[in-house]
């Protein structure tokens, strides 16, 4: 799946996600959480491909899977959470000796694995 840079970086932040359209096959909703309304636009995205063989369209259990947990992460606030530690880790000029920016480190280690 091809995002552009905001959309790719607000999908791995939980910020946004796809929720299926019943009864046509590949169709999405865009979703995002209200703050970012402004600058992502809700549209109805279909998936499509060349060969589905050599290019699969996306996993509808996977973009499901993705949905839950981004709701969840809304939803219980632990997506502030990623927003504070993202801004501090953009702030950080170096690692406290004291161990107490070690979240910041866990997070961009995590961040870089993950891609």
């Amino acid at each position: 799946m091809t995002l552009g840079i905001v959309h790719h970086h607000a999908f791995d932040d939980l910020r946004l996600w796809f929720e299926a359209v019943e009864e046509v096959s590949n169709q999405y909703n865009v979703c995002v959480v209200p703050d970012l309304d402004i600058y992502i636009p809700r549209p109805v995205v279909t998936f499509t491909t060349p060969n589905e063989t050599l290019l699969p369209v996306p996993n509808t259990r996977l973009l499901k899977l993705h949905a839950t947990c981004a709701k969840v992460a809304n939803l219980s606030g632990a997506s502030e959470y990623v927003d504070t530690i993202n801004c501090e880790m953009e702030e950080l000029e170096e690692l406290a000796s004291d161990g107490t920016s070690a979240d910041v480190l866990d997070f961009a280690i995590a961040r870089i694995l993950m891609r």
